[in-house]
């Protein structure tokens, strides 16, 4: 487990390639249609 959080750590602190971000933000983007349709219903 400590290897992986150390590599996460790094992969945050290290500017991200762009395919990260596109790929961070449609995380982000489906997590809020998710927690929308939750509150609908």
């Amino acid at each position: 487990g400590q290897e992986i959080l150390s590599i996460t750590l790094h992969a945050f602190l290290s500017p991200p390639p762009l395919d990260v971000i596109f790929l961070w933000r449609r995380i982000n983007y489906y997590n809020g249609q998710v927690a929308k349709s939750k509150r609908l219903l």
